[in-house]
């Protein structure tokens, strides 16, 4: 019989010796149920063991004293006694008492062996292929790390494993795998709607800019709000908060660094002949008095405030890496109810409903809730027309009403981004729609394979048909001002059109270097022809791509080609692996970046603080999606019951 003493010995690695369920359960230190049970590698009620030898696969509990171990583990449960799933514990009052014995211990582990083979067996390459869910009463409610590198399949198996992971068993004939399991972390004994910190932090940022962030002028009442909120959020992040997981996601920091970077630089002063020697700064000497020292920009005040607005993207990035498993799994929700909200606020404005921002620089009589632009609202609708469909699929088992729920909100959103005006946004919104249907397209397809190959089609051709019926209803109606603005024929005289040759020209005029970043306002006005004076003024190049070239110069156009060049790698990758939960959200992020860059062709909306954060998030998507995309070969992977 083992005793508490060579349970202990699994800190140095060494096997014990053999033991039955029995003696085995009557060694352990904390009076926790465990249970052992046999089943068939080839029973029905297990997933298949392949590609393991016929026998039967051993499961037990056990305790040691290594309590910082990195292996997750399998925990078995009466299934009867299970009231609550969730994707890392579920939990009973009776067993809540033990998990949390076992956190005051510290010693959790789980041990997975193989029972005794046949003599001239040898070792399957992959121990562990599937994790089983249902034994009998039991169930695994878990995560399972499955490793099958070619160290740790040698036979008989090494005492330490190259992935630095320890190896702890227990000496039941010939071991084929080893796998040690973490102690639950306290996150997991908490009650499941106590919220941690990331969650707190991350509900609080998107509350902020749901409020204050959909303007981009630097002196609305909104800006200095979120810009304060987020310095005070990633204070207590980095306070409060753990520490951030920055594996997957360096690309995304390399890039935001680089651009928090450019403005810093041509915040430089400059000597009088360097900057004298920079394009376009001769209209700034004035005769007769000498030159100082000056920085690379044009406008230093227009450049440190769009060095100013990047604290938002930089604490959502941060939140962001801070974040738990709960609180990644809720971003889908919240970004959703955002959107969903914004959208009933637009829909209050178009009723007739008096609303103006105190935070924003909105035009009174437009459909732009939270944003101070149309366009930047139809273009968060329009994600919003990605995110549903998505989100409906990530949980198969509450697809029966997020389907529904997805269906209608889409609908909504359609006919919400026609609400607007925004001639953009219905360009986007076909563009998001179709976008979806590629996302949900093999889940669908999987969804009706029990049925006829006609009923998957025609449910589509139908749902089509329907949202052609409800845009022309609203375009008899008068609702669909988008349209009306698009068959309008003054469009010919958009002032974008008008005014691309004088950017084109400007941007001759201060390349390689630049005017400065946020300064195209009063660059703009020194070249500004006659025939383009109106009442009022031409804030942005309404192309960021033009926009960026003129500000960073040849610098910024790098940095910019430096984003989407990674884009699109990352999301070469993230198509070419099969779909999982973090491929789907991978690939969802991908093509809201896609529709961020070609809305970005005719407006600016990424220099608002919401579509800064809605960006980010896209970005850690993929970043994450793209990291697991690249180790997709390789044997270890995650699979989540």
């Amino acid at each position: 019989m083992p005793s508490i003493a060579n349970i202990q010995r699994r800190a140095s690695g060494v096997p014990l010796s053999p033991a039955s369920g029995s003696a085995w359960r009557a060694a352990l230190p904390i009076p926790i149920r465990i249970s052992v049970c046999q089943v068939p590698a080839d029973s029905r009620t297990a997933a298949t063991y392949s590609p393991c030898s016929a026998g039967s696969v051993t499961f037990a509990r056990s305790i040691s004293a290594r309590p910082d171990v990195s292996c997750s583990g399998l925990i078995s449960a009466r299934r009867s006694a299970l009231r609550r799933s969730g994707p890392m514990m579920r939990r009973t009052k009776s067993y809540a008492s033990s998990l949390r014995q076992m956190e005051r211990s510290r010693r959790a582990v789980v041990a997975i062996w193989q029972s005794p083979m046949g003599s001239g067996e040898t070792p399957p390459s992959h121990p562990v292929r599937k994790t089983i869910q249902h034994i009998n009463k039991y169930t695994i409610i878990c995560r399972v790390h499955q490793y099958g590198c070619a160290p740790c399949t040698q036979w008989p198996l090494p005492e330490a494993c190259p992935l630095k992971m320890p190896l702890y068993g227990v000496s039941y004939g010939p071991l084929i795998h080893y796998c040690a399991a973490m102690a639950p972390p306290r996150s997991a004994l908490r009650s499941p709607f106590r919220p941690d910190i990331s969650l707190v932090l991350m509900i609080a940022m998107f509350a902020l800019l749901w409020v204050m962030g959909g303007a981009s002028r630097a002196e609305t009442l909104g800006q200095v709000f979120v810009r304060a909120g987020s310095w005070l959020l990633l204070v207590f992040a980095i306070l409060l908060g753990p520490r951030p997981a920055m594996a997957g996601v360096r690309p995304v920091m390399a890039l935001l660094c680089a651009a928090i970077a450019l403005p810093l630089l041509q915040l430089v002063p400059l000597p009088p002949a360097w900057w004298q020697a920079l394009p376009g700064r001769d209209i700034l000497v004035i005769p007769g008095e000498p030159v100082t020292w000056r920085p690379w920009t044009m406008t230093p005040g227009a450049t440190r405030n769009a060095l100013a607005s990047l604290i938002v993207p930089a604490t959502m990035l941060v939140l962001l890496t801070q974040a738990s498993e709960r609180t990644r799994s809720w971003l889908p929700n919240m970004l959703l109810v955002m959107i969903a909200a914004a959208v009933f606020l637009g829909l209050l404005q178009f009723s007739g409903a008096g609303f103006n921002s105190p935070f924003l620089n909105d035009t009174p009589g437009q459909v732009s809730a939270i944003f101070a632009n149309r366009n930047h609202l139809a273009l968060f609708v329009a994600l919003g027309c990605l995110v549903a469909p998505v989100w409906a699929f990530l949980d198969h088992k509450a697809l029966k009403w997020r389907g529904p729920v997805a269906a209608a909100l889409v609908l909504l959103f359609v006919l919400t981004i026609l609400a607007t005006g925004s001639r953009s946004g219905m360009f986007v919104g076909a563009l998001a729609l179709a976008l979806a249907l590629t996302l949900i397209g093999r889940a669908l397809r999987r969804r009706f394979a029990h049925l006829p190959a006609w009923v998957l089609p025609t449910l589509i051709v139908v749902a089509a048909i329907v949202l052609a019926g409800f845009v022309w209803l609203s375009f008899t109606a008068e609702r669909a001002d988008s349209i009306d603005r698009l068959l309008d024929v003054e469009t010919g005289t958009d002032m974008r059109r008008r005014a691309l040759p004088v950017v084109m020209s400007m941007i001759q005029t201060y390349m390689p270097f630049g005017s400065g970043m946020g300064g195209f306002d009063p660059v703009f006005r020194i070249h500004e022809p006659g025939n383009l004076l109106k009442f009022t003024y031409f804030n942005q190049a309404h192309n960021d791509f033009l926009g960026v070239a003129l500000d960073g110069g040849l610098p910024g156009m790098l940095l910019l080609a430096a984003a989407i060049l990674w884009w699109l790698f990352a999301s070469i990758r993230v198509v070419r692996v099969a779909p999982n939960t973090e491929v789907i959200l991978a690939r969802l992020g991908s093509a809201i970046i896609f529709l961020i860059l070609v809305a970005s062709l005719t407006d600016y909306p990424a220099r608002t603080p919401t579509i800064m954060a809605v960006l980010v998030l896209a970005a850690f998507w993929l970043a994450r999606g793209a990291k697991v995309a690249m180790h997709a070969a390789l044997p270890r992977r995650v699979i989540d019951l």
